[in-house]
């Protein structure tokens, strides 16, 4: 939401970079469940994002090796952890070195549901699409894309 709103020059990487970082300094962890055929996860959470692809404004690789054609669901979960730690994780990720991180998780599934004790608000693609509870569901084959010879 941040990077939506605010009224900087900064594109892309950059400013998802920026937002994160002013966000970082008030950001509290939520308590999320999250239930696929994984089973239920429940935890504090600093970030649970679902992806179908590899990264976010172009380069934040979140769920690297995540692919729009297998199906399924990427789904990272990073432990609720201190602002401080946070600082750190978030580093990891621009630098593609959090998935060996101790508080980060990977999960793959065809659906998953995800409720949380507070209703959190659900981005999709930098549109906000609503409040949890939320289903999200992969459909195979569901957008045809034609690309040039």
């Amino acid at each position: 939401r941040y990077v939506n709103e605010m009224k900087s020059p900064l594109r892309g990487t950059a400013a998802y970079v920026y937002g994160a970082l002013r966000v970082l300094a008030r950001y509290n962890s939520c308590r999320v469940r999250v239930t696929a055929d994984f089973g239920t996860v429940e935890k504090s959470v600093f970030l649970a994002s679902t992806a179908n692809t590899a990264s976010y404004g172009g380069a934040i690789e979140i769920v690297p090796g995540a692919t729009p054609t297998d199906g399924l669901l990427d789904l990272c979960v990073i432990d609720g952890v201190s602002r401080l730690r946070s600082f750190f994780i978030l580093a990891a990720v621009l630098a593609g070195r959090h998935q060996a991180h101790p508080n980060v998780h990977f999960f793959q599934t065809a659906r998953l549901e995800i409720d949380a004790d507070d209703p959190l608000e659900i981005w999709a693609d930098g549109e906000l699409m609503g409040r949890t509870p939320v289903t999200i569901e992969a459909a195979p084959a569901a957008v045809r894309v034609l690309l040039p010879p």
